[in-house]
């Protein structure tokens, strides 16, 4: 197996995967995160599977680190990995993230975002860390949205959602900026933190050197109230749903429903058989 290698120059603008080395890439799942360094607001995973020699060449060409595809473009291109593949998207809470940190949180998305496909691929997944808790082999690459084809679907996938779940949230908190700099320590964001304190999105553990804001927020370090009350009519934007996981309640950001290619729950979260599809070793 050959993966394309990103370019040397990373400020160069060249997508990192060739349509004509499309079977040289493995039929994996690839798994990303979004937000990981916000100061507020979930982090947001997704798993995406495909199989390279089986989607549009001119959408292979494009995907790439979604920090390096511009908004526009991610637009379009997430509805096109939808549809030529399988999604699952995933997220770890505020309140989960301040109860058993960043790295956990979203280790646990990850793992729930890969067991939604239901699908007996390996996993790859970007970072160091691999995925515990998974049925099939599971493996970390560093700079795996440059390196394999459905990490980066992931990585835009995921950003796509989250960015577009903020927009909701700056329509509730207008004093941060949150629908420009989407929950990350932005100068409009930190001084709007100093202003008016934090809100219930924010996440204490990141930002325990503001206020909460007295009765501007009506915050305090021990509210546990649901971070993600559903979106009101009009306000639109990505459906987030209420689950249990291990006793905690955990916002899942869930695919707006219906969603034919999400496919079934996995057998580990009651649902039916897993499917078998192509892989090659990784």
């Amino acid at each position: 197996m050959r993966w394309v290698a990103a370019p040397s120059d990373p400020t160069r603008p060249v997508p990192p995967f060739d349509p004509a080395c499309a079977a040289d890439y493995p039929a994996v799942i690839g798994c990303d995160e979004v937000g990981r360094g916000a100061l507020c607001g979930p982090v947001v995973v997704a798993a995406v599977w495909f199989d390279p020699i089986a989607i549009p060449p001119d959408l292979l060409a494009r995907l790439d680190d979604s920090k390096r595809v511009k908004e526009p473009l991610r637009e379009i291109l997430t509805p096109l990995i939808r549809a030529q593949g399988r999604v699952a998207v995933a997220a770890g809470s505020r309140a989960l993230i301040d109860r058993v940190n960043v790295r956990v949180a979203t280790l646990d998305a990850m793992r729930r975002a890969v067991l939604r496909l239901a699908l007996d691929a390996p996993v790859l997944v970007d970072g160091r860390d691999a995925v515990p808790g998974l049925p099939q082999p599971c493996r970390a690459v560093v700079g795996g949205d440059r390196a394999v084809p459905q990490i980066a679907a992931a990585s835009i996938v995921a950003k796509t959602f989250r960015d577009a779940l903020m927009r909701v949230l700056a329509r509730r908190h207008p004093h941060y900026g949150w629908e420009r700099n989407v929950g990350y320590g932005a100068p409009v964001h930190l001084a709007g933190l100093r202003t008016h304190g934090r809100t219930p999105h924010h996440r204490l553990s990141f930002t325990r050197a503001y206020g909460d804001g007295g009765s501007r927020t009506g915050v305090a370090d021990g509210d546990r109230r649901a971070p993600f009350p559903p979106p009101s009519a009009g306000e639109g934007g990505p459906r987030v749903s209420e689950g249990r996981e291990r006793g905690a309640t955990v916002p899942d950001a869930a695919l707006p429903s219906p969603d034919p290619l999400r496919g079934p729950p996995s057998p580990a979260e009651g649902g039916g058989r897993t499917r078998r599809v192509r892989s090659q070793g990784v």
